[in-house]
């Protein structure tokens, strides 16, 4: 068996075929205070004492391994917004704009727009907060106040162990809302099952990819480590970000009659929910999309592994993808940008694997927060148009969860620079509406600048239409 070396994190770590053997330290003793430090010098945004304390040899390296990847997974081919607005992966779990009837696109609807923006503040979110944290007032490199801790010590009692047959119940992993603890951060719990079930075929991405190329067919069989590190990650709104609470969302994929709500969970369930209004003529997008942690893990997932494996699909399943796949009972829908239907799996081969996380984050669709009622995030400023003229958003590092973000800018109400480096007041960043907040200076040199010039490029809302002369 051939073996590669890797270097990370101050070690070598063999990878071999084994999903078990793959990127382990080589212990001779109990963790070690240096390779702790080590540790907490990568991930900023991560308290690891508790992990280092209660997980065993094996499982630290797991986490370790598997948070390094999920990193890279969520930044791969992330830089712009184009790149993965118009990518495979997002016209999968969320769908392309172009793709649906004028008006009810996620950037030409006011209600969608304000979600997508929601959307690209996660992006960045989390791809700095693990390893950046936050800074605190001191000005050190990390706030440990605003850390996701890691856990292996099961405090809410919902790990399970094995049965007689090796078949294990409870989740893999589930998240702690500040609300459960007395040290007012998330918490990230990671149960046995997580690393040990060896019945469920999970594997690192690094091994799924080593494994030899694959179709994209075989998406839906693709259970990795890292994809559900995301999955929690979702959950810790210190990490995602996001201006509400991600959750697993318990809905009817479905807009026929007697459709019953189930979890949404996993590639098959997460797409179909994606694309339940885009199908029988409805052709819109499904905005509750976001506040499901799957859709976002599957989303990562195929954006990433689809690159690697080169991938030449719209998203959206293909016949050609598995032709002796009797359960692909599908039709080709070859055009993206067309009205076609979706074209879906009616007898799915996909793992259920729907009991893996906390039933406690399970919400019902209909108590999820209205379009309607969700702020447009204040750390994001206009940056650019989309192709068909809506305003893009570029979003300023928060390194906390968005609430706490508010709460700390509203107390400061400080001033920002615009794109000229001049000064914006704070009710820049609070638009009434779509519209400017007519609160809104501009100040140049000290000087009052029109707020049209382009030097006060950077506020949020729309300027209103110049009279005619």
């Amino acid at each position: 068996m051939l073996l590669q070396a890797f270097l990370f994190g101050g070690y070598v770590a063999l990878v071999g075929a084994s999903p078990l053997s793959i990127f382990r330290r080589q212990w001779t003793e109990g963790p070690k205070r240096n390779d702790l430090e080590v540790t907490k010098a990568q991930y900023k945004g991560i308290r690891w004492d508790e992990a280092y304390r209660d997980c065993n040899r094996e499982e630290i390296d797991y986490i370790i391994e598997a948070t390094r990847m999920a990193l890279e997974v969520v930044s791969y081919k992330m830089s712009d917004t184009d790149s993965w607005w118009n990518s495979a992966a997002w016209h999968r779990y969320f769908v392309r704009s172009d793709s649906v009837t004028p008006g009810t696109g996620w950037t030409d609807h006011a209600g969608n727009h304000k979600v997508f923006v929601a959307m690209i503040n996660t992006f960045t979110s989390l791809q700095r907060y693990p390893r950046e944290g936050k800074i605190d007032n001191q000005g050190n490199n990390y706030n440990i106040k605003k850390q996701v801790t890691y856990l292996c010590n099961d405090p809410k009692n919902k790990c399970k162990k094995p049965d007689e047959r090796g078949n294990w119940g409870g989740p893999q992993a589930y998240t702690i809302k500040p609300q459960f603890n007395k040290e007012e951060v998330f918490q990230i719990n990671f149960c046995p099952k997580a690393w040990h079930d060896t019945n469920r075929k999970q594997v690192y991405i690094n091994n799924l990819l080593g494994s030899g190329w694959q179709s994209f067919g075989g998406i839906r069989k693709m259970w990795t480590h890292e994809a559900m590190i995301i999955h929690e990650w979702m959950h810790a709104s210190t990490i995602s970000g996001f201006t509400t609470k991600v959750v697993d969302v318990r809905d009817k994929i479905s807009v026929l009659p007697g459709a019953e709500d189930e979890q949404i969970y996993g590639d098959v369930k997460c797409h179909k929910y994606a694309w339940k209004y885009k199908v029988n003529g409805w052709n819109v997008i499904n905005p509750k999309t976001a506040d499901n942690a799957d859709n976002w893990a599957w989303f990562f997932t195929y954006n990433y592994v689809g690159g690697k494996f080169g991938w030449r699909v719209d998203g959206s399943q293909n016949k050609r993808d598995f032709p002796n796949d009797d359960n692909a009972n599908i039709t080709v829908d070859k055009d993206h940008n067309s009205n076609n239907p979706m074209s879906l799996i009616t007898r799915e081969t996909e793992d259920d694997y729907s009991n893996d996380h906390d039933p406690d984050l399970h919400v019902e669709a209909k108590n999820l927060p209205k379009l309607a009622d969700l702020p447009m995030p204040i750390n994001c400023h206009a940056n650019g148009n989309a192709p068909d003229g809506t305003p893009l958003y570029k979003c300023d590092y928060m390194g906390e969860d968005y609430d706490s973000y508010v709460a700390e800018w509203k107390a400061s109400k400080e001033s920002f620079k615009s794109a000229g480096n001049c000064d914006l007041s704070f009710e820049c960043r609070n638009p009434s509406g779509n519209a400017i907040n007519a609160k809104c200076l501009c100040t140049c040199d000290g000087k009052p600048m029109a707020i049209r010039d382009d030097k006060c490029a950077g506020f949020l809302g729309s300027l209103p239409t110049p009279p005619h002369a």
